[in-house]
């Protein structure tokens, strides 16, 4: 007889993530709802990161372990996970944050409790890498709107995401996700993906806190955008990107939804052409620099590439696999 499927799935994709990942999957496995799974994945990391999970995976059944032969890229992960989680629900989480034992528990009330809610969310505390408080803003206005009866509405405050932090870790309704997967190859996915889901409904707050994100050095943002198309695809990245291209596109697409009348389906344009113009994206459209949208960024010596530290390594590591609950390709 097969096995029931858990009600959450979490999936954690990650790659050399030793000093947090211990703390991040113990905060998982205290939550007070217990009827989940996580998923972990690892990108063929380099350091010990496989053999914690590998300890802690068999020690506890929920944890299912999986791992890459070599580096796929941050998005190869982020949708591997997805497509291996089976619950009805599902959440990503960072391998360097971590949560409160209450947060399942009180998402999952809300989504069972209202079928026109499809995501729920804990605005995050956010902390350093020493688990100091950097920040704990919380815009009330935000979460007011997410709850909109309007999707434009709704949509409007997903793609401005003003205290958004933590939404794209709430908890969603897995068919709902299905819709709009996989994750797309270019920073920014999380946006589009909530402007998505935004449109199709609610989103609900629980209490703040309940989610904890840290910021550290080796935090994505704090990169260059060609060193976070490198993390993402987990390639180098040879001349031109323009990853905000591939992002208008995927928003026009949106925009084609039947759930929008024609009055919506102006008002949404129209604000998606003003954010689109605001004076800090055309500096970084025509200004070189790190955070140029083509990658033009002259400071950097050419050709070199984050990733090339790690080629090596990787090369070694190509046929390793970990002890776990499964192995891929």
């Amino acid at each position: 007889m097969a096995a029931k499927s858990p009600i959450v799935s979490i999936g954690v994709p990650l790659f050399n993530g030793e000093r947090y990942v211990e703390q991040a999957l113990n905060s998982l496995l205290k939550q007070s709802f217990a009827d989940f799974e996580i998923v972990v994945c690892d990108n063929a990391s380099t350091d010990r990161t496989p053999e914690i999970v590998a300890d802690l995976a068999s020690s506890d059944t929920r944890i299912k372990f999986f791992s890459n032969r070599k580096n796929r890229g941050l998005v190869f992960n982020f949708n591997r996970v997805f497509e291996l989680g089976t619950g009805k629900y599902f959440r990503w989480h960072a391998y360097d944050d971590w949560v409160q034992p209450p947060l399942l528990e009180k998402c999952v009330a809300v989504l069972e409790e209202r079928q026109d809610v499809i995501g729920a969310y804990s605005l995050a505390h956010q902390i350093d890498g020493n688990g100091n408080v950097v920040v704990t803003d919380v815009v009330e206005e935000f979460k007011t709107a997410l709850l909109a009866d309007c999707p434009v509405r709704r949509m409007k405050s997903t793609i401005t995401l003003n205290g958004w932090s933590g939404i794209i870790h709430g908890l969603f309704r897995r068919d709902a996700m299905l819709d709009y997967m996989p994750y797309r190859d270019y920073f920014g996915a999380d946006r589009l993906l909530l402007t998505q889901l935004a449109l199709q409904g609610k989103m609900a707050a629980v209490e703040d806190g309940l989610f904890v994100q840290r910021y550290h050095d080796d935090n994505s943002s704090r990169r260059s955008t060609r060193e976070i198309a490198e993390l993402l695809s987990g390639r180098p990245q040879r001349g031109l990107i323009f990853p905000m291209g591939k992002a208008f596109v995927d928003y026009l697409r949106l925009f084609r939804d039947p759930k929008l009348g024609a009055m919506d389906r102006t008002r949404s344009l129209s604000y998606l052409v003003f954010h689109g113009v605001r004076p800090d994206v055309l500096y970084n459209l025509v200004v070189p620099g790190p955070n140029n949208y083509f990658g033009l960024d002259f400071s950097r010596r050419r050709g070199k590439s984050k990733l090339a530290d790690h080629k090596s390594a990787e090369s070694a590591n190509e046929e390793k696999t970990y002890a776990g609950t499964g192995n891929w390709s």
